[in-house]
C-alpha cells in the first residue's frame, strides 16, 4: 500500500506499508524445516527538488517473525525468532550544468538471517554440497556511503562511482577444510558464519564517439573485502575486471536498422 504526493512546495514523497506471509512444507528428506515467515515494513521517503540539485531522505522500520518446525532426536522443535530494525537513507544530486552530475548517498541497512542460514543441515542438490546453518546467527547490519560523478560532452562520456560498506555480523558461507563422505559420495561442506567486514569498491566507464560510425568504450571494476575479525581478505569477492570495446555502426537501410559490428576485449585479473 503506497501513497504518493507531487510537488508540495518543491517536495515529492512516498509513504507506505509492505507485508508478506510465506510458508514452507517439505515431505521428503530434511534440508530446511517447515516454517512460517511473516514480515511487515513501514516507510517514508521525501525529495526536495530544485533545478540544479535534489535532496532525499528516507526512513523505514521492518519487523519479521519466523516460526520453524522440525524434529531433533525425535523431539519436535518449534523455535520462534523475532527481528526488527530501523533503517535510514540520505542522498543528494548536484547538477551545476547539463554536462556534469554528482550523486552522493549515505544509508543504513539490515537483514535477518534466512531459514537456510539458520537451520539447513544436509545435501543441497542444486550446488552439490553439504550446507550447515547456525541457529545462533544474529541480524546483519550495514552502514554504506556511495558516490557517482558523470560527465558528458560532445560524444564523450565518463562515469566514476565508489562505495564503502561497513558490516556488523556479516553472514557468509565458509568452506570446511575437508569434504564429508556419504553413501552418495564425498561432498564439500559449507558452514554459515558471521563476522564484521568491510567491502569497498569502484567502477569506471568511458566512452568516446569518433565521427559518425565509430565508438570506443572502456570499463573497469574493482572490489576489496576484508574480514575485520581475522584481518584476512573476505572470500567470494569478484576479481578486478577490465573491458575495452570497439563499436562500428553502419548506415540504416530500408530492411535493416541498428546494424553494428563490435570487438570486445575483457581481462579478468587473478583473484587476490
Amino acid at each position: 500500500l503506497i501513497w504518493e504526493h507531487d510537488y508540495i512546495r518543491s517536495f515529492r514523497g512516498r509513504f507506505g506499508v509492505q507485508g508478506m506471509h510465506q510458508g514452507n512444507i517439505y515431505r521428503e528428506k530434511f534440508f530446511i524445516p517447515n516454517y512460517r515467515n511473516r514480515t511487515i515494513g513501514f516507510f517514508a521517503i521525501e525529495r526536495f527538488v530544485r533545478s540544479h540539485y535534489e535532496l532525499e531522505a528516507g526512513l523505514r522500520y521492518d519487523y519479521k517473525k519466523l516460526e520453524s518446525f522440525f524434529y531433533r532426536s525425535g523431539v519436535l522443535q518449534r523455535p520462534e525468532l523475532n527481528f526488527s530494525n530501523l533503517s535510514y537513507q540520505l542522498g543528494g544530486v548536484y547538477k551545476p550544468t547539463e554536462l556534469f552530475k554528482l550523486n552522493l548517498n549515505l544509508a543504513s541497512g539490515w537483514r535477518s538471517p534466512s531459514v537456510n542460514e539458520l537451520y539447513s543441515d544436509g545435501l543441497h542438490h542444486g550446488v552439490g554440497a553439504i550446507e550447515r546453518g547456525d541457529a545462533a546467527l544474529k541480524s546483519e547490519t550495514c552502514l554504506n556511503a556511495s558516490g557517482m560523478a558523470v560527465f558528458e560532452h560532445k560524444g564523450f562520456y565518463a562515469a566514476f562511482s565508489a562505495y564503502a560498506y561497513r558490516f556488523d555480523n556479516f553472514i557468509y558461507y565458509l568452506p570446511a577444510p575437508l569434504p564429508e563422505l556419504t553413501i552418495r559420495g564425498a561432498f564439500p561442506v559449507f558452514n554459515y558464519r558471521q563476522d564484521d567486514a568491510n567491502i569497498n569498491g569502484a567502477d569506471l566507464q568511458l566512452s568516446q564517439k569518433i565521427g559518425k560510425y565509430i565508438t570506443i568504450k572502456g570499463k573497469a571494476m574493482w572490489v576489496r573485502g576484508t574480514n575485520k575479525n581475522t584481518g584476512e581478505p573476505l572470500i567470494y569477492m569478484p576479481s578486478d575486471r577490465y573491458e575495452a570495446r570497439l563499436v562500428l555502426n553502419s548506415k540504416n537501410t530500408a530492411k535493416f536498422t541498428g546494424n553494428y559490428f563490435e570487438l570486445v576485449y575483457q581481462f579478468v585479473d587473478r583473484q587476490k
